[in-house]
């Protein structure tokens, strides 16, 4: 501490106690005043005032280098704190072989990843892209700028921006790139190759102007402006890309409602030069809040998946709808009607059957949030099964392999419970998951 003094002051705190005093001192409880002269006895008691000073300043100093504040598009260590999370992805970002998790909490804006260390299920740190974006809504990967790496997208509700981060291949991310301010009540974004020529394209749904969108790439990073695909979608909270007619071009289909009980699943074949009218799959059941395409019956054509949710009355449901002709969908199918407040859904073969299986969240009152799953066999569909219970507000669910193992594990994020979570694939010791192991909270 001598060291960071004014030499005036050093001089002083090498004269101000003589060895005699010391020894009195130690052995004393006399009066300070009865060892020093006056003199020594107000430079001691600068000294150490001083010192008090220099002493805090670096210790607030240290704190602050230890949790800096995060700006937008950094990459630095952070808390492992989430503020309302709102959606997950999962990718491998700093290209060691690993799949990493990425966040985004609608209560801070925050866009983060969490690098996979060890297979391992240690998540030890978390990297924060963005903070202060108001209500981060969703967030997605894709090799936006042609160098082979994955660049994250994150969609942002209430400044209806949408904005790309580039990645430099290592985990290191740019300042934000605005493709979009135009998305009044983003809330979903999609990826996809929508105009044939090999790039990257970005879709919107947003809520508030009813805006389904995209965004073409250049191969470079660059966007163009926002070029409405519908401005139907009011309530939009849903987007998908999939080629639903067997043409070979990426169609869209997105799920809205609101709450006056306007509801729909829709979707929108891919001309080549742009996208025709909506087709309506369904406006018959209230509250769709989420779609995705995958082949649910292992005929080669791509079925639908929705969520519906009643709101206010815990009343929710997933179902499908089967492609019968080249993008000609059949009337709902229930595949459960033991999910309430669902908010995502999506699928992946989690028991290696070669089927497309169904992954569920949805939340209710309280702490009864749940992820769940629905084993598949040809398009015949088992009972749920819960993997976690007592989640508050079960936002957002992906699947990668995490460890490494060669099965698909399960990473979920609780909105009000503020926490995410994965869990193993225990597939290779017979069908099941592990419970849950914390990446944040």
């Amino acid at each position: 501490m001598l060291e960071a003094l004014p030499e005036f002051v050093k001089k002083i705190s090498r004269t101000a106690v003589l060895p005699s005093h010391r020894s009195l001192l130690r052995s004393s409880t006399a009066p300070l005043s009865s060892f020093l002269p006056l003199r020594y006895l107000f430079a001691l008691t600068m000294l150490m005032s001083i010192q008090f000073i220099l002493s805090l300043i670096l210790t607030l100093g240290m704190e602050a280098a230890e949790d800096p504040m995060p700006r937008t598009g950094s990459s630095s260590d952070a808390p492992p704190i989430k503020n309302g999370a709102s959606s997950l992805h999962t990718a491998d970002l700093d290209g060691d072989g690993t799949v990493d998790v990425i966040s985004a909490s609608a209560g801070d804006g925050e866009i983060a990843w969490y690098p996979n260390v060890d297979r391992q299920r240690n998540f030890p740190r978390k990297k924060v892209i963005a903070i202060g974006a108001a209500s981060a809504q969703d967030v997605h990967t894709a090799n936006l700028d042609g160098d082979g790496d994955q660049d994250l997208i994150g969609a942002f509700g209430v400044t209806g921006k949408i904005a790309w981060f580039a990645n430099d291949e290592s985990g290191n991310f740019s300042d934000e790139k605005v493709i979009t301010s135009e998305a009044s009540g983003a809330a979903s974004i999609h990826t996809a190759d929508l105009n044939d020529d090999g790039h990257q394209d970005i879709l919107s749904a947003s809520r508030i102007d009813g805006k389904i969108a995209y965004y073409e790439n250049d191969g470079n990073g660059n966007f163009s402006d926002q070029r409405i695909i519908s401005n139907e979608g009011e309530g939009a909270r849903s987007v998908f890309a999939a080629d639903l007619n067997g043409d070979g071009m990426k169609d869209v289909v997105y799920a809205s409602s609101v709450r006056a009980g306007g509801s729909k699943i829709a979707w929108h074949r891919n001309t080549g030069d742009g996208f025709a009218d909506q087709k309506v799959v369904t406006s018959e059941t209230r509250g769709a809040r989420a779609v995705h395409a995958a082949d649910l019956d292992g005929d080669g054509d791509m079925d639908l998946l929705a969520g519906f949710s009643e709101l206010g009355l815990n009343i929710g449901q997933l179902a499908w709808f089967e492609n019968t002709d080249s993008g000609g969908f059949s009337d709902s199918q229930v595949i459960s009607s033991e999910v309430r407040g669902i908010n995502a859904a999506s699928t992946a073969d989690l028991d290696g059957d070669g089927d497309q299986d169904i992954l569920s969240t949805s939340s209710v009152s309280g702490a009864d949030g749940e992820i769940a799953y629905v084993l598949s066999t040809a398009g015949t569909f088992a009972s749920k099964s819960v993997i976690a219970t007592g989640l508050s507000r079960a936002q957002s669910v992906d699947v990668a392999d995490l460890d490494g193992g060669g099965t698909p594990d399960i990473v979920g994020a609780s909105h009000h419970g503020e926490s995410i979570a994965w869990y193993r694939n225990r597939l290779l010791q017979g069908f099941g998951f592990s419970d849950s192991k914390l990446l944040a909270e």
